[in-house]
């Protein structure tokens, strides 16, 4: 999930803006500082928005269904983010608070597997494992966009490969995972 957002970073420096017409030797002059802004904020803007709905939907329907239904949506927003960002700047930046959303729900899946599935004494080693997300993103994203950008591929199979990869993760989730040991 973080991973969808944080691929942003490195490709809008490969994107068009929304003005821009595509080209084939893929040079753009990009989005404009108060564009990038609004789209980088807009994420933060989602998050804050989102964690008390979140956070309520988690203690009401359970982890497991709230993180799928997180998952799904940074999922769904990544994958379009290729086709309507061309389309105009308020759908990206839509999209973009719709990954922000999405993010909301990371924390409190992290207190809810730490408390139902660690031990006492074993909390702080979850909560710190758990907490990786942010880091482990950028470690895959990073050089996944850095490649994907500079090959015949372009920009636009970065946000569809992190797409691919969240939604198989999030099925793997759904299918695997339990609010509860002992739940089937």
């Amino acid at each position: 999930m973080m991973s969808n957002v944080v691929c942003f970073n490195f490709v809008v420096l490969f994107m068009p803006s929304t003005t821009e017409a595509e080209n084939a030797n893929h040079t753009y002059i990009g989005y404009p500082k108060e564009e990038r802004t609004l789209l980088l904020s807009s994420v933060a803007i989602g998050a804050l928005v989102a964690v008390v709905p979140i956070s309520h939907a988690t203690h009401a329907y359970g982890t497991r269904k709230v993180f799928f239904a997180a998952g799904l949506l940074s999922t769904v927003a990544t994958a379009l983010i290729p086709t309507l960002s061309r389309l105009s700047l308020g759908f990206f930046v839509a999209l973009r608070f719709m990954q922000g959303a999405s993010i909301a729900a990371s924390f409190p899946t992290v207190g809810s597997i730490t408390s139902n599935w660690a031990s006492l004494g074993q909390h702080g080693l979850f909560m710190s494992t758990l907490t990786t997300f942010g880091q482990t993103s950028a470690i895959f994203s990073m050089p996944v966009a850095g490649f994907l950008c500079t090959t015949f591929l372009g920009w636009k199979s970065v946000f569809y490969l992190h797409a691919i990869v969240s939604g198989i993760i999030f099925i793997c989730w759904v299918l695997v995972y339990r609010n509860k040991p002992g739940m089937l």
